[in-house]
């Protein structure tokens, strides 16, 4: 549970952040460009599209987690 809060929680924050990258430069740093969708746009702006960003997320990390398990256990790695 608490690795699920806490991947969500950065899928969150690197959605934002990817956000703020795509297209053009329209703002001159992140900080200024979180102003301006508060002040605009408004709070809710900024978690636009995020349910869209955990469905894919989280099949993918599922996938990424057992793979990592197979290839430790075809190899032989123990773990703690």
């Amino acid at each position: 549970m608490m690795l699920y809060l806490v991947t969500s929680s950065l899928c969150s924050w690197f959605y934002q952040a990817d956000y703020l990258r795509q297209g053009e430069a329209r703002y001159s740093s992140t900080r200024r460009g979180l102003t301006s969708i508060l002040r605009n746009q408004g709070r809710r702006q900024l978690y636009a599209g995020l349910s869209i960003n955990y469905m894919k997320a989280v099949p993918s990390l599922s996938i990424g987690f057992t793979a990592c398990d197979v290839m430790k256990s075809w190899l032989h790695i123990q773990t703690q």
